[in-house]
């Protein structure tokens, strides 16, 4: 059976997971037929790689995913990890949602370029070493973070971690009146199968919807999201945001977006702009 963690106890969790654990339910190879453990129980993933884990507790001494690899989980995954995790280039470590992805440990955290990450990291003991353009949707817990460039906190909790006290980090107060802000698609053009995205500022809102309509006017989508918004950090301070891919395929051409972003007791605030898709 996979043991329940302890969260708070980051050395009684790596002492009960290193004797029992599912790691003998570990693929031997990345998708792309490379060895997927590197001397021993160093997970690393490169260039074009990716490895699907299904459910369990996992050991391993550090996890470095580079390149534009991708460690993804088919349900819920505990990764237990000895000395530490990095995430570069582009990145990903995600589940069917961020109640998917745990990464309990010890080690420095380095996350860095347009790395992105879907889950709770808790290093509580760790330093965090954050830069270049980050996304995490979920929850970091650590001794201390710092941040550079530009990064998009999108908090989320999985059930029965709110004993943690994680959140999200960001540093000074964050404005939270209700505006719209900075609204953009990116990247523009969306070039090969990279679908676009919506950057929203909007202060603290209860909600956003975007509508896209190609150049006849005709409506042909329309996404969007519940509750508060994330937080992006950068040198220019802390602002609350959404950042909202688009759901669905592209040909290629241009479009245009309405996002329209509510709050109890408010008017509705919209804003209009456009983007272009090159396949």
């Amino acid at each position: 059976a996979t043991p329940a963690l302890g969260f708070l106890d980051v050395a009684g969790i790596i002492q009960t997971v290193e004797s029992q654990n599912d790691n003998a339910s570990l693929p031997s190879h990345t998708d792309r037929g490379r060895p997927l453990l590197h001397d021993s129980l160093n997970l690393a993933l490169t260039d074009v790689d990716s490895v699907t884990l299904s459910s369990g507790t996992y050991l391993f001494d550090s996890i470095t995913i580079s390149g534009t690899a991708r460690l993804r989980a088919s349900g819920p995954v505990r990764l237990v990890v000895r000395s530490g995790i990095v995430l570069s280039g582009t990145a990903q470590m995600s589940g069917q949602g961020p109640r998917d992805v745990l990464v309990v440990g010890r080690g420095p955290v380095e996350l860095k370029g347009h790395a992105s990450v879907d889950g709770i990291l808790h290093f509580a003991e760790s330093p965090y070493q954050i830069s270049g353009s980050v996304r995490v949707f979920g929850s970091i817990v650590g001794r201390e973070v710092a941040c550079s460039g530009k990064v998009t906190f999108s908090p989320a909790l999985p059930d029965g971690l709110s004993a943690l006290g994680a959140s999200y980090a960001a540093g000074g107060d964050v404005d939270g009146t209700f505006r719209l802000g900075d609204v953009y698609a990116y990247p523009n053009p969306a070039r090969g199968g990279t679908r676009p995205r919506l950057y929203v500022e909007t202060g603290l809102a209860d909600s956003v919807k975007a509508e896209i309509f190609d150049v006849t006017g005709r409506k042909i989508g329309e996404f969007g999201a519940d509750g508060l918004p994330g937080i992006v950090s950068d040198e220019g301070g802390d602002r609350f945001a959404y950042d909202l891919p688009y759901p669905d395929s592209l040909s290629s051409g241009v479009y245009f977006f309405v996002v329209t972003t509510q709050k109890s007791g408010d008017k509705p605030l919209r804003k209009s702009g456009s983007f272009s898709v090159v396949r």
